[in-house]
């Protein structure tokens, strides 16, 4: 994405395949990233959790099908309300919640 200064490599092709998938523009992500509230992801061989930084205002965030095996990075939604992660292959979670 050219617009995300900084976002390299795997995490780089993550972010575009995030932004695809849930018809989110580099513009919205770039200028407005405040309106993204939800991410959505299904069978997609999502492997880990990544680029959360970018999606501040989440409520929303379901991962599933994705192979994923650990979780991190989720303490850069602190507005999280649904967190969907079935059929994944979790064995690692770092989370840092404050209620």
């Amino acid at each position: 994405m050219v617009g995300v200064h900084g976002v390299r490599g795997w995490t780089e092709t993550a972010l575009q395949d995030i932004c695809e998938y849930n018809d989110i523009s580099e513009e919205q992500l770039v200028s407005a990233p405040e309106t993204i509230t939800s991410i959505e992801m299904f069978l997609y061989n999502f492997p880990h959790i990544c680029c959360m930084s970018f999606f501040p205002n989440l409520v929303s965030l379901s991962l599933v099908q994705q192979n994923l095996v650990s979780i991190e990075g989720l303490h850069y939604c602190p507005h999280l309300e649904l967190l969907r992660l079935s059929e994944n292959s979790i064995q690692r979670c770092t989370l840092s919640l404050t209620i």
